[in-house]
């Protein structure tokens, strides 16, 4: 019992992660854009997939990365929250690393 105890703490401790440390496909490359506007969010994040623009909301974006133009790796959780500004969808962001 001693023993299965141990190999479950064993494996719960090691698949047990900080932030990953290879961003695998999941990821999404963006730019921060900065908005003074009235409607919008202060900062966004400007993605452009497949000929498309999308913008997210990052809820949790740290001070180091408010940088206007800033290219960024990422990667998010959509939050179900009502949006804070028109054109950006929230997220939570999970990883990011400059680019």
């Amino acid at each position: 019992m001693k023993f299965l105890i141990l190999v479950l703490s064993l494996v719960t401790l090691l698949s047990c992660s900080g932030s990953p440390k290879n961003v695998g496909d999941n990821s999404l490359s963006g730019v921060i854009v900065h908005s003074t506007l009235e409607r919008d969010c202060v900062y966004t994040i400007k993605v452009f997939e497949n000929q498309k623009v999308y913008f997210f909301d990052p809820i949790n974006l740290e001070t180091k990365y408010m940088k206007d133009g800033l290219k960024i790796q990422f990667q998010h959780r959509p939050l179900r929250i009502k949006n804070r500004c028109d054109k950006a969808n929230p997220i939570s962001l999970t990883f990011v690393k400059k680019l």
